[in-house]
């Protein structure tokens, strides 16, 4: 379950397992990033509102879910970084973008650091 304070600029931890949840949250943490995580793909609108960047693992949610939340995220006005950590990176190279949204495609297995050099390199534009 995710909490509900989040800083402006935090990062946000999506994944269906809660093990990635956990060690990424710990990870990203120690690295001096604020971080709030969530299995809920519901919650993922309200937390991300006020996001700098979002790790997503989209492979254990259905499809559907997974292409109207990155639809809706292309539609923001505020900058967002999108950090998509998935075995089939292809998948996500291309699709809903928008002028606020900026997506990075990982492929699984990434490690943390890896991660969070994309969130610190590629979340810093505005």
């Amino acid at each position: 379950m995710a909490e509900r304070v989040l800083c402006h600029g935090a990062v946000v931890l999506v994944s269906d397992v809660p093990t990635t949840l956990s060690e990424l949250r710990s990870y990203v943490a120690n690295s001096g990033m604020s971080v709030v995580a969530t299995s809920v793909l519901a919650e993922v609108d309200g937390l991300s509102s006020r996001a700098a960047a979002l790790v997503l693992f989209p492979d254990g949610f259905p499809v559907r879910e997974i292409d109207d939340l990155i639809a809706r995220l292309a539609r923001r006005r505020r900058p967002l970084l999108l950090v998509v950590v998935t075995t089939d990176p292809q998948r996500f190279h291309n699709g809903a973008s928008g002028e606020a949204l900026h997506r990075v495609v990982l492929p699984r297995p990434s490690f943390g650091w890896n991660i969070v050099d994309a969130v610190r390199t590629r979340g810093g534009r505005s």
